[in-house]
């Protein structure tokens, strides 16, 4: 599905929630995954955070996938709460930031970079802050931002952040902490469409069926939502049903590994 924002020539493919388990079977859905996004031709490509499923993921399908995404297109990667689980879990972030070893692969913790004048931010809340109740969530999120000392730049064209969760994305965090209306585009997923199968969806809204830590009937699972001058897009999900049982496959086999091709507001690259 191809989303316009700000009328556009800058063309960006936003994938979210791999959720890697490191089974061969995933292989054959990357390199599906890979031809479509290369039918695309997109300028940059964004990953919304939840490259693994848990600790125990064995780390070569999703090293391999990310090495060729980076082929394609310059490939920015932020983190989700299950890269954090799997850190409170024993799991050392090193395999992250190594994928930076990879041509055109930047992954981004709590880090900026500028590209073609766009400065891209991946912000990495707290594990804490994913598990607090919704009122003190959103202090929580400002109190994470401003420790983690991120300055969206006056001086690009275009500031984007990639933060996994859309919840952290409301009007009260962005009229609470300014700086956030610095940033153009927001880019989430966490939610997985909210598990609503595509027959359904037209009726649904933005809310869900069923959506991380077994919330019922969530709100903000897919499209678009506008802020003063901001807009957060909130990804699909490439994985829906991710549970490390045998039914999991059997019940994520039912919904579409989801991509989506966003274009931006006219830039002009240097």
């Amino acid at each position: 599905m191809i989303y316009s924002l700000f009328d556009c020539d800058i063309n960006m493919v936003s994938l979210s929630d791999i959720h890697d388990d490191g089974k061969e079977k995933r292989i054959s859905q990357y390199t599906k995954l890979l031809s479509c996004v290369e039918e695309l031709e997109p300028d940059y490509i964004l990953v919304s955070g939840d490259l693994i499923e848990s600790k125990n993921t064995p780390l070569q399908n999703i090293d391999e996938l990310v090495k060729n995404l980076g082929s394609i297109a310059p490939t920015i990667l932020s983190v989700g709460n299950h890269e954090k689980e799997a850190e409170r879990d024993g799991l050392d972030m090193d395999w992250f930031y190594e994928l930076e070893r990879h041509t055109n692969v930047y992954p981004l913790d709590n880090k900026s970079i500028i590209l073609d004048n766009i400065q891209f931010t991946g912000f990495d809340p707290t594990l804490g802050t994913y598990l607090k109740k919704k009122k003190e969530k959103m202090d929580a999120f400002i109190e994470d931002f401003k420790n983690s000392k991120l300055i969206p730049s006056k001086d690009t064209l275009f500031n984007v952040m990639l933060v996994h969760n859309p919840e952290f994305i409301t009007m009260e965090t962005l009229t609470k902490e300014e700086s956030l209306k610095n940033y153009h585009l927001f880019i989430s997923g966490h939610t997985h469409n909210g598990c609503t199968p595509s027959f359904i969806e037209p009726f649904m809204g933005h809310h869900g069926l069923l959506g991380p830590y077994w919330t019922l009937f969530p709100k903000n699972c897919r499209g678009i939502t506008d802020f003063y001058n901001s807009k957060l897009f909130i990804n699909k999900g490439f994985r829906k049903f991710t549970q490390e049982v045998k039914l999991s496959d059997a019940i994520d086999s039912i919904y579409p590994n989801d991509i989506h091709q966003i274009r931006v507001k006219s830039l002009s690259k240097k």
